[in-house]
């Protein structure tokens, strides 16, 4: 199971990137560790105002509180995210469509073929440039 994502500054320029191959798991668990290892990767990159977006509804109404996560699945995981998000910072989550973010998405497919466990990038990878220019003229 790969989880990645991205950080951009608020003109939507790259900051960093991640994926990560963790343990088996569903798409709901990637997502919520993905969440975690971005919120993770925005503190120690001294982020303290983020807008964080994510592609799954379900998942951003569970850290949001308006669905009830007590008896979430991965109720752990969610917690660890709350965590995270009471910090000494400000984060807004929200849910943006899949086809609004297409950088994300090719970092995705990056990790996807990947022998690496974890991989972190300071700069966008080539094949990433075009769609944050994509992704630059949708906003």
């Amino acid at each position: 199971m790969d989880t990645w994502g991205l950080l951009r500054d608020s003109k939507g320029e790259w900051l960093a990137g991640f994926s990560s191959n963790e343990e088996n798991g569903s798409p709901q668990l990637a997502e919520l560790l993905a969440l975690r290892n971005g919120l993770e990767v925005a503190w120690s990159f001294g982020c303290r105002a983020l807008i964080c977006e994510c592609d799954a509804r379900e998942i951003v109404n569970v850290v949001n509180g308006i669905t009830d996560f007590n008896y979430h699945p991965f109720a752990a995981v969610v917690v660890q995210v709350k965590r995270l998000m009471e910090k000494d910072w400000v984060v807004h989550l929200s849910h943006i469509p899949r086809e609004a973010n297409c950088a994300a998405d090719i970092v995705a497919k990056i990790r996807s073929h990947s022998a690496w466990h974890w991989r972190f990038w300071t700069a966008p990878p080539s094949a990433v440039l075009e769609s944050l220019s994509i992704d630059l003229a949708c906003c």
